[in-house]
């Protein structure tokens, strides 16, 4: 986490550097909320009054846009059956496989990653409710996010999940 909190300190672009952390900080909140078995509004208002903003190594953070963060995190919340059906649908069993063997029977979102799935659901919600930014752009920060996490197949993973949903649900995915 450090690092992508760093390098997202380090964009130019102030307001795309604050999008990336509220995107950042919503795929924790919504894993927190699984880790912890808390609710949706504890973890986020946790999240803002303990985490947002704050020093690493003696480095401000970015602190997130506070508006898109709470968009993000409500739309997953109030969402979470929607969009759990279609990261289903657009998960295939192969790319499942790659990531992690597990049970063929279980349902797609129960054989990822808590983590993962966090960053897909965050990612999802986007592409479906935020139709203001274009796919490609949330895909790219949703990957940005993933690396910060993981170093194998998981980027290749979201990336073909989102970008699947994204022609589905998006004209502006080509």
């Amino acid at each position: 986490m450090a690092d992508e909190s760093h390098a997202v300190a380090g964009m130019k672009d102030p307001r795309r550097a604050r999008a990336g952390a509220a995107r950042l900080a919503a795929v924790q909140t919504v894993y927190q909320t699984h880790a912890a078995a808390c609710d949706m509004e504890d973890a986020a208002r946790i999240y803002l009054d303990r985490f947002a903003g704050m020093d690493l190594d003696g480095e401000a953070l970015v602190p997130p846009d506070r508006a898109l963060y709470a968009r993000i995190v409500r739309g997953v919340s109030d969402r979470m059956g929607d969009l759990k059906a279609l990261m289903d649908g657009h998960l295939s069993p192969a790319a499942i496989k790659d990531v992690e063997d597990v049970q063929a029977a279980a349902p797609a979102s129960r054989r990822i990653d808590p983590l993962l799935e966090a960053i897909l659901l965050c990612g999802l919600h986007e592409l479906l409710a935020h139709t203001e930014t274009d796919a490609p752009v949330i895909i790219s920060e949703y990957l940005h996010v993933t690396r910060a996490f993981y170093d194998g197949r998981e980027t290749a993973l979201v990336n073909a999940v989102l970008d699947a949903a994204a022609k589905t649900l998006r004209t502006d995915s080509a």
